[in-house]
Formats: C-alpha cells, sequence, structure tokens
C-alpha cells in the first residue's frame, strides 16, 4: 500500500511539472501572437485535466482576438464562475464585456462593464458617460456583400482614381507566406477596375513584402500613398507583437509602388497603423498603442509640412477609451470616422463618427445606426467622395468569409422645400437667396423663392448636416442647420431691417420686449427686465418724436382688484425707468389693466398650465400718434 502511495507520489508531481512546462509554452506561444497553436494546446491540456485561470484566460483571449465570441464566450464564464477571480485581470471584465454586446446579451454584458469600472482603482466614468452614445442621422437604402469577397478575409475597399483597392489574405500565387497566428497567407493589397469581379491582382511593388500588408490611403493626386506593414525586423522583432508600422511609397506611372519608406514616428516598442488623411494632407490620422493612450489603441493625428512629421497627438478621451479604437477616415473636414469596441452600443467593433474642430479637437461622438453597424465586429468605413454610395467591412452573419467588403447606397430625399414669411406681418417673401452648403461649407446648391415665398431644392443626400442660408435685402439673413434628424420646418421668418413705426401699434411685439417679468407680487423693474427695457429706450432715443402707452397685464390668478392695483404698480414703475434714463415725460403714458384683457381662456377658476397664464403676463407698448 505504501508502494503504491509513494508512485501516486511521484506521479502527480510529475504532472504538476507538466503543467509548469506546459504553462511556460503556452504563454510563449500566446506572447508571440501564435493564437492558433494556442487554442489547440491549450484545450488538450485542460481536457487532460490540467487547468489555472491563467491558462483559462490565455485561451478565451485567444478565441477573443480571433473574433471566434462564442468560444471565447465559454472559456470566460468558465473564468469567472472558477475559484481564481482574485487573480483575473481587469481586462478580462472588459473583453467579456464586449464579447456579450456581440452575442446581444446587452443587460449581462452591462453588468460586467460595471464590474470593470469597479475593478479600476479609479472609476473611468468617462467611458460609461459614453455608452449613452446618440446615434447618427444617416439612412441606408442599400447593403450588399461584393462579389469579390471570399472564404478569407477581405476588408479595407478604397477608391483611387478609377482603381479599387483592398486587403485580402486571399490564396495567391504571389503570396506563399502564411501567418502563424491565422495559418492563412500574410494580409496584402489587391487592387483591380470592379468590384464585381474576383480577378484582382497583388499591387504592382509591393510583392516582395512578406508580411502583413493594409489599409492604404491616397493622396489627391494619387501619386502618393501611406499604408500599414509588418516590419519584423531588428532585435526588438522576435516576435510581432510591435510589428505594425506606417510606411508612405510614391506611384511611378507605370502603377508601381517605389521609394517605400518609413515614417519617423514608428517604434519597435509599439505599433501604428491605418493611415488616414485630413482634406487638406495637412494631417495624418492613425491608431496606434504608444505609450500614455488610454486603451488598447487609441486614434492619433500627426501634422505634415512637406515631408516633415510633427509629434503624435492623442486626440484624447471623448474619442478614445479602455477598449479599441482604430480604423480612422475622413469624408470631410469636421468629420472623422472610426471603429470602437469601447462602448456600450451594437457590439464588438462599431462604427463612429467624431465631430472635429481644427482637426485635432474632438467635440462630439456618434455611432452609425444599423444596417452600418451590427453585432459583430463593423469597421473600415470609407464614403466614395461626391457620390451616394461607401463600403464598410465586417465579418457579421450571413457574411461568405472571415471578413466581407459590404457596399452600402444612402437614401435621399426627393426634395425639400418650405415657405419664407416676414416675420412682423407674415407677408410671403418672394425672390429671396436660399443657398444649401455642407457643413464645410461648400457650395450644394442655390435658388431663389417664388412670389408665394415658397423655395425647394431636389434630391438630397443626406449623409452629414447641411447649412441652409436664407438672404434678402432689407432682412436680416437667416441661417438653419438641416438633417435627417432636425427636420427643416415649414416656415422660415425673416426679420427686417427697419423699424416701421405705426400709430396704434404694438413696438413691444416688433422689438420682442413683451415678456418683461417682474418677481412674485412685485414691480420693481429687476435686471433681467433692464435689458429688455433697455431695447426700448434706445428705440425711443433713435425716433424723438415718437410716444409711447405703456400699458401692463397680469394673469387672473390673484384677486381682481389686487392684479388691478399691481398692474398698475408696474406700468408706472416701467414709465420711471425711462423717464430715469432721460425719456421726456410728456412722450410716456402708463396704465394697468389687471387680468381685463386676457389672450385665452385662462379666467378665474379655469385650471391651467403656467405656459398659458405666461401669456396674459405681458407688457404693450403702443405708439400713440406722433407729435408734429
Amino acid at each position: 500500500m505504501k508502494k503504491i502511495v509513494y508512485y501516486s507520489i511521484i506521479f502527480w508531481s510529475f504532472l504538476a511539472a507538466a503543467q509548469g512546462n506546459f504553462e511556460v509554452e503556452l504563454e510563449k506561444q500566446y506572447d508571440e501572437k501564435n493564437y492558433m497553436e494556442v487554442i489547440q494546446l491549450y484545450e488538450k491540456t485542460i481536457a487532460k485535466g490540467y487547468e489555472s485561470a491563467k491558462m483559462l484566460q490565455l485561451l478565451a483571449d485567444s478565441y477573443y482576438y480571433n473574433s471566434f465570441y462564442e468560444q471565447s464566450a465559454v472559456w470566460y464564464e468558465r473564468l469567472l464562475n472558477s475559484n481564481a477571480t482574485h487573480q483575473i485581470d481587469d481586462m478580462v471584465y472588459f473583453r467579456y464585456y464586449q464579447v456579450l454586446k456581440t452575442l446581444k446579451e446587452y443587460d449581462k454584458a452591462k453588468e460586467y462593464f460595471t464590474l470593470y469600472l469597479k475593478s479600476k482603482k479609479n472609476y473611468n466614468l468617462k467611458i460609461f458617460e459614453q455608452d449613452t452614445v446618440k446615434l447618427f442621422p444617416i439612412s441606408i437604402a442599400t447593403l450588399d456583400n461584393l462579389a469579390l469577397n471570399t472564404s478569407a478575409s477581405e476588408y479595407g475597399l478604397v477608391e483611387n482614381q478609377k482603381t479599387i483597392l483592398f486587403t485580402s489574405n486571399r490564396e495567391s500565387k504571389q503570396h506563399h507566406n502564411k501567418h502563424q497566428w491565422t495559418k492563412r497567407p500574410y494580409l496584402s493589397l489587391y487592387s483591380g477596375t470592379d468590384t464585381k469581379q474576383q480577378g484582382n491582382s497583388i499591387v504592382k511593388g509591393i510583392e516582395s513584402l512578406e508580411y502583413n500588408v493594409s489599409s492604404p490611403v491616397f493622396s489627391k493626386d494619387g501619386k502618393t500613398v501611406y499604408f500599414t506593414i509588418n516590419d519584423l525586423t531588428g532585435k526588438d522583432h522576435k516576435n510581432e507583437k510591435y510589428g505594425l508600422k506606417i510606411v508612405k511609397a510614391t506611384i511611378n506611372n507605370k502603377g508601381n509602388w517605389d521609394d517605400i519608406t518609413f515614417l519617423p514616428f514608428n517604434s519597435n516598442q509599439y505599433n501604428c497603423a491605418h493611415p488616414a488623411f485630413s482634406v487638406d494632407e495637412k494631417i495624418l490620422y492613425f491608431s496606434s498603442d504608444m505609450p500614455g493612450g488610454y486603451g488598447q489603441s487609441d486614434i492619433y493625428a500627426v501634422t505634415i509640412d512637406g515631408e516633415k512629421f510633427g509629434q503624435p497627438i492623442n486626440l484624447g478621451s471623448t474619442i478614445n477609451t479602455s477598449g479599441r479604437e482604430t480604423f480612422p477616415s475622413v469624408e470631410d473636414e469636421t468629420g472623422l470616422y472610426f471603429a470602437s469596441d469601447g462602448r456600450m452600443t451594437f457590439g464588438g467593433l462599431d462604427i463612429f463618427k467624431a465631430k472635429l474642430w481644427n482637426g485635432v479637437e474632438v467635440l462630439e461622438i456618434f455611432c452609425l445606426p444599423e444596417p452600418i453597424n451590427s453585432s459583430s465586429d463593423d469597421f473600415a468605413y470609407y464614403k466614395t467622395p461626391n457620390t451616394d454610395y461607401g463600403y464598410i467591412s465586417s465579418n457579421r452573419e450571413g457574411g461568405k468569409g472571415l471578413d466581407d467588403i459590404y457596399k452600402f447606397h444612402l437614401n435621399s430625399q426627393d426634395s425639400i422645400t418650405s415657405t419664407l414669411l416676414n416675420k412682423i406681418n407674415l407677408i410671403p417673401l418672394g425672390n429671396a437667396t436660399v443657398t444649401l452648403y455642407n457643413e464645410s461649407l461648400d457650395l450644394i446648391e442655390k435658388t431663389t423663392s417664388d412670389n408665394k415665398g415658397v423655395f425647394r431644392f431636389k434630391k438630397l443626400n443626406l449623409t452629414d448636416i447641411y447649412i441652409l442660408r436664407v438672404e434678402k435685402d432689407n432682412y436680416f439673413t437667416e441661417e438653419l442647420v438641416y438633417n435627417l434628424e432636425q427636420a427643416l420646418p415649414g416656415e422660415i421668418f425673416l426679420e427686417p431691417k427697419d423699424l416701421i413705426v405705426e400709430s396704434g401699434k404694438d413696438v413691444g411685439k416688433r422689438l420682442q420686449i413683451n415678456d418683461i417679468y417682474f418677481d412674485l407680487d412685485q414691480y420693481n423693474i429687476t435686471k433681467e427686465a433692464e435689458e429688455k427695457l433697455g431695447l426700448l429706450l434706445v428705440f425711443l432715443e433713435q425716433f424723438p418724436d415718437v410716444c409711447i402707452d405703456i400699458q401692463s397685464h397680469t394673469d387672473s390668478r390673484a384677486g381682481d382688484e389686487y392684479n388691478m392695483q399691481l398692474s398698475e404698480k408696474r406700468a408706472q414703475a416701467t414709465m420711471s425707468w425711462l423717464i430715469e434714463k432721460g425719456v421726456k415725460s410728456n412722450r410716456l403714458t402708463a396704465k394697468g389693466f389687471g387680468e381685463t384683457r386676457l389672450l385665452n381662456h385662462c379666467t378665474n377658476g379655469v385650471d391651467c398650465s403656467e405656459a398659458e397664464h405666461r401669456v396674459n403676463r405681458r407688457s404693450e407698448f403702443i405708439v400713440k400718434d406722433n407729435r408734429k
């Protein structure tokens, strides 16, 4: 019996040592991002009964990084239900939250998002606030899977001149090396002329690059291209952890990419990837996990001055989260599109739009709606300039491969129309100039109103915010913001520049000062009242022959006699204030009318809202006959 026990001790000691060696080898594979081997090794090891929290996490993370979210959810759940939760990295909560979003388990996802926040030493409340990001008002007519997609990965389609380019790890005679991570050919850039054909070839000039190549962005003249490559040279690159770098190339007359050079802010200590130009090509946006960021990867900007580059600038916590922000692209001067998995939206990577100021200040973030986004990974948004279509990439259900390229067409509105009216007398305003701009104030269309004040713009692609400017001689110019979320009003009112003084008319209505408010049961002139009476004072100075009858009114609350006395005191106080400011007393009269001239049904005993009572509390300034 003792002999059996002795051999048992030796056997279990051997297994413990074996498990330790397994973990060392597995961690080595994981660190080198050879995830496919890791998955196989881990599952075989755990199947034999050798399990640790670290092993479960690395297995779950391996599935996560390969976008196998259902499998990763199984292992994250097993890890979180183990007896080793004290050993769990706080990023496990964050990644599991992302996985659950992708699987549309939103309530459970939010639960783990909260656990992630609580696991931090300081709650990252900024991210929690971003959890309720607004949807961007974009309307999609169609979204189609392209014929060029295969069972491999195709993503990041862009257009240059009359050529399309996209990234793929499809089988190719031009590419023989295979990636240890995915067990597929390395990613490369393919070009062609038709999204409906699969006869595309690797871009000329990059065939000799042995590793991953992706994400091109072109100068407007089509002669310069920036793109992402794996650079695994040098002593720091025994593995692929920090291998992504941005390079620049020139395109010669034959279409070959020559003179490939590395940008100066690349490093062997972090990744830089997915470049995107600003409209004026003076700023390059990119994604990086360089030190000092907010999350797994952030969006950065760097200025371009000829051949010189500035220092990279992190675009800040309004856009960047603890998750991944990546694949930036630019449609106009004010909008930066990007993909992120750091917000509680549809799931996986979702596509967002950041509103920019001066190219580097992020004002607001919007999430694009379905079907652009889904519960899977959606990324690489590209809108073809001056068209109603563009492309996204996604690994959503129903696709052909690991990642597919989809073409979207935007809904258009047949026309927008409105009527222009004089703000004072409501007369229709014909022959007014109405101009439509985009948010960068680029002219889209111009028209004039007809004799009934009506104007109309024909078919518009409502992809963004529009600015409507209305101009007419002797009227103040009016501007309105218009998009799918903020519909154009049916009537637009223009205020005349000239004051037309007519006897018997209320000049207070023209000056928009009728709502002069007094404190409850008081009649002294408040600071707020002074601001409005100041406009009347200037008016009386400009028109020295005009005489005014000041009329004060109350609502029906309180007694009739009390309201009459209170309104009289308020009218007299108003007149006294004007006289103190220099208006001659013989130009002014004042009278209180209490509740005798109500403008609505809110008489004594009638239940009315505060807004309805407010209509009756007013001051009127009636022009009397001129003293000529």
